[in-house]
């Protein structure tokens, strides 16, 4: 809407919530052009939009922030498990070894797909091969 009166009024009798006076100098004129919210504009700020988009995104923040909290537990309590799992597993080879020298055995697997017989070390030593 062009108005010839820089008057700062708007429509409804009101001046405009937000509004700029520029100056465009051209060769050969100066010209004034103010800028001014419409007020459609105006009543589009005095909605309750915009708190809502602000409570929405401090909930999406929030679950968010819920989420990546629940994973980074979730990820220590896994972590402890298989530290306890390889600890377990450490001590029943360690027991194993011990049990195996006691005894003065070897271990030793058969593959029964390929029928590929494994010696331990300690199987070879018995037998009096060489590893």
């Amino acid at each position: 809407m062009f108005t010839p009166a820089l008057t700062g009024v708007g429509e409804t009798g009101s001046p405009p919530s937000h509004s700029a006076l520029s100056r465009i100098d051209l060769p050969g004129h100066s010209w004034m052009v103010r800028f001014q919210s419409t007020p459609a504009f105006d009543r589009s700020l005095e909605s309750n939009q915009p708190t809502i988009i602000a409570v929405g995104g401090v909930v999406v923040d929030v679950l968010l922030f819920l989420v990546i909290w629940s994973l980074a537990g979730e990820r220590k309590r896994v972590q402890r498990k298989a530290d306890q799992i390889t600890e377990a597993l450490r001590e029943g080879h360690t027991r194993l070894q011990l049990a195996q020298e006691a005894a003065q055995s070897g271990i030793w697997d058969l593959d029964l797909r390929t029928q590929r017989l494994v010696w331990d070390a300690r199987m070879l030593e018995i037998y009096g091969l060489q590893a």
